[in-house]
């Protein structure tokens, strides 16, 4: 029987991977903020929405949510029937300098 042993470079790229969770287990809100923006709370954390992608494109949710966890901000991918959210924590608003728009742009 073989082991999987984890390296700490294993870990580190575990942690930029956006936690995937079943919609179902959120709950929807609305909030103003420059006009009415939806979000999510999950576990008891604030997330707003960014985007969303087509079952072809889950891929690239992954990797807009990896590049926006490597610059600081919290994302999960919220799945639902055939459809995949991306969703950053709306306290990490502060830190977003640009980094939104050139991962979802890219």
């Amino acid at each position: 029987m073989t082991m999987f042993s984890a390296t700490q470079g294993d870990l580190e790229l575990l942690m930029q991977v956006p936690a995937t969770i079943n919609e179902r287990v959120t709950t929807r809100f609305k909030y103003w903020e420059n006009g009415i923006k939806e979000g999510i709370n999950y576990r008891g954390k604030l997330y707003r929405f960014l985007r969303i992608f087509c079952p072809e494109d889950r891929l690239r949710a992954y990797d807009c949510g990896c590049q926006l966890n490597e610059a600081g901000l919290c994302t999960i991918i919220s799945v639902k029937d055939s459809e995949y959210t991306l969703w950053v924590g709306l306290h990490s608003e502060s830190q977003w300098n640009g980094q939104l728009e050139s991962a979802l742009l890219s």
